[in-house]
């Protein structure tokens, strides 16, 4: 009887622990370092930021990505560029850490309220080794 209660409460722990992480970066459950409140791994930054408010005088000076946390410095080789514009969707490939002139003036043309994010963002951390990298929606303000 003792070994199915330990059985029982081992099965339950483990389910627990599964079903706490998160594996979408947009997720509220973003997976946290517990002192400082940024995601564990790679995540990805423009003008400093990891997602949420920029406004255009931000976005005007930003000609490429960012990568911060574990793995600052990886080199990005792909990335999709999704831009919102009300009701309008765009998307575009990036196979760099740079955006394209055409990325550019799509994000200039941005108003208050239009979003865009990175989806499929991955990155060499060496030669051998290759990461995911987190990043989030960010708003023009």
């Amino acid at each position: 009887m003792k070994k199915l209660i330990v059985l029982f409460t081992l099965v339950a722990l483990a389910g627990l622990s599964i079903n706490s992480m998160a594996t979408d970066p947009d997720d509220d459950l973003t997976i946290e370092c517990a002192l400082d409140g940024v995601p564990g791994g790679a995540y990805l930054t423009i003008a400093g930021k990891f997602g949420g408010e920029i406004t255009k005088s931000e976005l005007a000076k930003v000609t490429s990505l960012e990568i911060q946390g574990c793995a600052a410095g990886a080199k990005i080789f792909q990335f999709v560029l999704v831009v919102k514009q009300g009701r309008n969707s765009q998307s575009f490939r990036g196979e760099s850490g740079n955006l394209t002139k055409e990325m550019h003036l799509q994000l200039q043309a941005l108003t208050r309220g239009d979003e865009f994010s990175f989806k499929d963002v991955k990155a060499h951390l060496d030669s051998k080794t290759d990461v995911d990298v987190w990043a989030k929606k960010f708003v023009i303000i």
